[in-house]
């Protein structure tokens, strides 16, 4: 008889560590997407948001790899700053993004 405490994790670590990657992978997206944008408008105030996104990018880039990395090890838990880090991040980038949007060309 199997121990009820025991639960088969089946690939529900794979699908997680895939849906980080696909993250990284969007977050990356619009980090170049950003950047193309403030390179072609050559004006100062589209730098911040594309900045935003590339340190956005950073950070889910590293939490993805914690995560993957915790996954593999069957230690389930990031620390608990983890995600307020990550959606921090995520937010700054779209504040960015939302207030150099009225900007004149």
């Amino acid at each position: 008889m199997t121990d009820p405490t025991e639960r088969d994790q089946g690939l529900q670590p794979e699908r997680t560590a895939l849906s980080w990657r696909r993250t990284a992978l969007s977050s990356a997206t619009v980090a170049g997407i950003l950047t193309h944008a403030a390179i072609r408008t050559q004006h100062t105030a589209a730098i911040v948001p594309a900045a935003a996104a590339l340190m956005t990018m950073s950070t889910i880039v590293v939490v993805a790899g914690l995560r993957g990395r915790a996954l593999r090890r069957r230690t389930a838990r990031l620390p608990d700053k983890v995600p307020a880090l990550t959606n921090l991040a995520v937010l700054t980038t779209a504040l960015a993004e939302l207030v150099t949007l009225d900007l004149p060309p």
